[in-house]
């Protein structure tokens, strides 16, 4: 497994453990900006040396956490919806 694609599964694995889906945005923003600055932090922890490779995983980095931001909050939002529903009926 290459260094990125682990830190990707850390990501998605210490979010899991940090909040449950469905939870309130503060939260879930609040959860999303601590991994996403801990992803960043070991990436370039890790990536020392050639510049252009830092940058090259960074772009792919931020690529990667808003498209799993976007996921997650579209997943909350579902389940909140959902759980209304169950709440109310």
């Amino acid at each position: 497994m290459s260094l990125f694609e682990a830190l990707k599964a850390k990501f998605d694995e210490g979010f899991k453990n940090d909040l449950q889906i469905p939870a309130n945005e503060r939260d879930l923003e609040g959860c999303l900006e601590f991994h996403a600055e801990k992803f960043a932090t070991e990436l370039q922890n890790q990536l020392t040396g050639d510049p252009e490779i830092l940058t090259e995983y960074q772009e792919e980095m931020q690529s990667f956490i808003a498209s799993r931001q976007n996921d997650l909050r579209n997943q909350n939002c579902q389940e909140c919806r959902q759980l209304s529903q169950t709440t109310l009926t």
